[in-house]
């Protein structure tokens, strides 16, 4: 479902098509003054050339002026946009309407993405557009001195668009080398930063590190390929924009020797005719830049929510055939599990075995890549890796009570983080739980708590390294090679 982003920025790309004409009014106005005083200057019109340059300098501080204080406003209008569209974004993430599995991979949208659609539609449309304008004004200012003038500039201008052609396509491949590769070491960094206490339990630090250091090396690569790649087409740029400018001179010395245009007029062809073709530089510019707007905005294209699939009948949850891979590598294949009502599973493995992507897949939290999910209507989880909070335990506590979400005189007791995140999960009515690894920073009275509470509760999944609770009757103990 493709989604109208410019709705966040209607109001800067207004303001920012404003400020951009102003800014290239300021900049033609002054280069059309300059060409006057130099035509009243070879007409030897003292007074006039006076006038005209007061007139002038006026001109240019009016413009300066109007463009300092509705610049400041296009910028404030810039990031209120870009605001309203993360939490737009944000929001299409919670309901899975924005597929992310990670969340430096949600960061990346959030973040650059963003930031790329924000310069697109505030910056690069408002300047494509009034260059384009400004340029058609060009052409018609040198067609009521000569038609002929007008086409040739015309067509001059238009050949720098010669090697944007030429190097698009490896232009395009070397970009998207550079995203890939930005994008997978910002992933193996949150992967890193969520894993961080599992890493160093079994001592994996090392081999992460050079794992980051390889993906850091693929980053340098692609940077330099991107480098030269730019090298190449800022000379080739350069080139054409050497070439036109002095044929310029050459052209404006021809029509003057032909009589195409008096001598009086040669100041304002020329430059009109240097406006023309920055104008035309600045549209080549943002044609590249577009490029990368599509990109981010597929990546930020809304898809319909999928559907949720009834378990089983007698079921809570299920998995039928389910595999899912990260970064290549498979974690889960083909597995199939399924939860029944009141029915209380035992789920172990050694490290790596893919217990905590099973449980995220039986929640429904990602989906996998080969065969169905069937999360349950409702559940309670904590998991084993805990999100990061810098409020005390007592604010977080307080704001859960204000919101309906415990109650506060249950509270009273435990304040660690981990207490309370087991805490809101053992309140919470729901007919499944989750339990990944719940023992981690808990002491001995935590403990038995959480286990007196397991033994009573029914339609339970739990994960855990140490036995603090002993299979009962109908206990199902399911191993993970």
């Amino acid at each position: 479902m493709k989604e109208d982003m410019g709705r966040f920025y209607c109001r800067a790309f207004l303001r920012g098509a404003v400020y951009q004409a102003l800014r290239l009014l300021g900049e033609f106005m002054g280069a059309w003054f300059l060409s006057r005083i130099l035509a009243l200057a070879m007409e030897a019109r003292g007074d006039d050339l006076t006038r005209t340059a007061l007139v002038g300098l006026g001109t240019i501080a009016v413009c300066a002026g109007l463009r300092y204080a509705l610049g400041l406003r296009w910028e404030r209008s810039a990031q209120d946009g870009l605001h309203s569209h993360r939490k737009a974004l944000l929001r299409q993430m919670m309901e899975k309407a924005l597929p992310v599995e990670t969340a430096a991979e949600a960061d990346v949208r959030l973040q650059r993405d963003a930031e790329t659609v924000r310069a697109h539609w505030t910056q690069t449309l408002p300047e494509m557009g009034v260059s384009l304008c400004f340029a058609l004004v060009c052409v018609a200012l040198m067609a009521r001195i000569h038609g002929t003038l007008a086409l040739i500039f015309g067509l001059l201008s238009l050949t720098q668009l010669l090697p944007t052609l030429v190097y698009e396509k490896w232009a395009k491949t070397i970009y998207l080398r550079v995203l890939r590769d930005e994008e997978s070491y910002c992933n193996w960094v949150g992967e890193g930063l969520r894993g961080i206490s599992t890493l160093k339990a079994y001592q994996q630090e090392t081999w992460f590190l050079q794992r980051l250091m390889r993906c850091s090396e693929a980053i340098i690569r692609s940077g330099r390929q991107e480098t030269r790649t730019a090298a190449v087409q800022d000379i080739v740029t350069d080139l054409v924009r050497t070439l036109l400018e002095y044929g310029s001179y050459l052209i404006l010395g021809m029509a003057a020797m032909t009589g195409m245009a008096a001598v009086t007029q040669l100041p304002f062809l020329l430059v009109a005719a240097q406006r023309l073709f920055s104008f035309i530089a600045a549209v080549v510019l943002d044609v590249v830049r577009c490029f990368g707007y599509q990109k981010a905005e597929e990546r930020l294209r809304t898809q319909s929510a999928p559907a949720t699939k009834r378990p089983p009948e007698g079921c809570v949850a299920a998995l039928e055939g389910a595999s899912k891979a990260y970064a290549g590598k498979t974690v889960l294949k083909d597995v199939s599990l399924q939860a029944r009502q009141g029915e209380r599973i035992l789920l172990s493995g050694v490290n790596g075995a893919g217990k905590s992507t099973l449980l995220r897949l039986l929640l429904g939290f990602c989906q996998p890549e080969a065969g169905e999910a069937f999360p349950p209507e409702t559940a309670a989880f904590v998991f084993q890796e805990e999100p990061d909070l810098e409020a005390t335990g007592e604010e977080i506590a307080r704001e859960m009570a204000q919101r309906g979400a415990i109650s506060w005189e249950a509270f009273q007791g435990p304040g660690e983080r981990k207490k309370i995140l087991l805490m809101r999960m053992m309140l919470k009515p729901a007919a499944f739980s989750i339990l990944d690894e719940p023992l981690n920073h808990l002491d001995r009275q935590g403990r038995e708590v959480l286990a007196d509470w397991a033994r009573e509760k029914k339609g339970l999944v739990i994960v855990s390294h140490q036995a603090f609770l002993a299979p009962e009757e109908g206990d199902r103990e399911i191993v993970l090679p």
